[in-house]
């Protein structure tokens, strides 16, 4: 009998006990995850750096998977190295400049208080400051005073080589060659091996491989053919001020040329003082008459604006597409005047 009581009390216990843990269990609401945190940048850990730098990003809310974050520097995209919810590590890209960091990851974006500063690494890809003429790789090879620069595409500089009166290209690599001119002075047109400069100074390329040459000390504008022939764009060698046909047109020490994405060239017209226009037709024409001191190096903008370094006046001047000129940055500290222009020297007085 008492072994039977204590089976039965035995029995009542264990059903209490299921009956308590399955009551308990209908009760209790499921438990739901974290909602996503706010993604966020609280600071970095270097401001100033150059490219491929490793920085780590702090902040919260980032994704552990390292595809799933997007870093951008001054909207130059970044490789992420390595990720947690707090930290990302990544490589700083090249030409970064300054501006904020900014991530994104899923649909957050996030983006740094603070600027992040891109150190610029000067390394000297060719020459050895020896004042002559040499080719060949790196510090081997020899310039003299090489002034107007392009690049292309695949890495190529092309080097205005004025004093030599040349035109010269550095491969990816380093190597230096020269493709045109004898460097005798002159303005003879035909092949690389014949053709003649007289202190070449700035240079453009278009999408095909062709370089213009502000020819300066022959007052025309220059092509060089990726075949390597070379002609006469426009300007007949008379210094003067003339538009019209290429053929008759008149520059007098064209410093500087850029190309804008309708094929229009544009001359920095040095010692005339203004800016002048050469469309595909070839008809040249004064862009703008406004006043410069010495316009010399010139480039364009995507949207068609042309900005001057306006030697003389020690300026940077900005030329809307209508002509409208401003300074852009820089101040003139007073009125100048060329006195004697030369190849290689601006004699002022104020």
């Amino acid at each position: 009998m008492r072994n039977l009581f204590l089976f039965l009390t035995l029995l009542f216990a264990v059903s209490t006990l299921q009956s308590c843990s399955k009551k308990n269990t209908e009760n209790t609401a499921p438990i739901k995850p974290n909602a996503t945190e706010p993604l966020k940048i609280t600071g970095f850990s270097i401001a100033s750096a150059p490219s491929d730098y490793t920085i780590i990003i702090t902040g919260k809310g980032f994704s552990t998977i390292k595809s799933e974050n997007i870093v951008t520097f001054n909207n130059k995209p970044a490789v992420v190295l390595e990720a947690t919810a707090t930290a990302l590590t990544v490589s700083v890209p090249i030409a970064a400049g300054t501006g904020k960091i900014t991530v994104k990851s899923g649909n957050q974006t996030a983006t740094s208080g603070d600027e992040f500063n891109f150190i610029y690494t000067v390394t000297t890809i060719a020459g050895n400051g020896t004042y002559g003429f040499k080719d060949g790789k790196g510090a081997e090879a020899t310039f003299r005073t090489p002034y107007g620069l392009a690049a292309d595409a695949a890495g190529n500089v092309y080097i205005a080589d004025s004093d030599n009166n040349k035109i010269r290209k550095i491969t990816a690599d380093g190597t230096v060659t020269t493709i045109a001119g004898t460097g005798i002075i002159g303005s003879a047109n035909g092949t690389a091996l014949i053709a003649q400069f007289n202190y070449p100074h700035g240079l453009v390329l278009d999408a095909t491989g062709n370089i213009y040459v502000a020819d300066a000390g022959n007052n025309m504008i220059r092509k060089i053919t990726p075949a390597g022939i070379v002609s006469t764009v426009a300007g007949d060698g008379t210094g003067g001020l003339v538009n019209g046909p290429a053929a008759t047109a008149e520059f007098n020490f064209p410093a500087g040329i850029t190309l804008d994405q309708a094929g229009n060239l544009y001359v920095a017209d040095g010692t005339n003082k203004c800016i002048r226009k050469i469309p595909p037709g070839g008809t040249v024409s004064t862009f703008t008459e406004s006043s410069f001191g010495f316009p010399e190096g010139i480039v364009t903008d995507n949207t068609g604006n042309l900005y001057v370094a306006d030697a003389v006046s020690s300026v940077i001047r900005k030329v809307t597409p209508n002509g409208t000129v401003s300074t852009y940055a820089g101040s003139i500290p007073g009125i100048m005047t060329v006195v004697r222009p030369t190849r290689n020297l601006l004699i002022l007085r104020e």
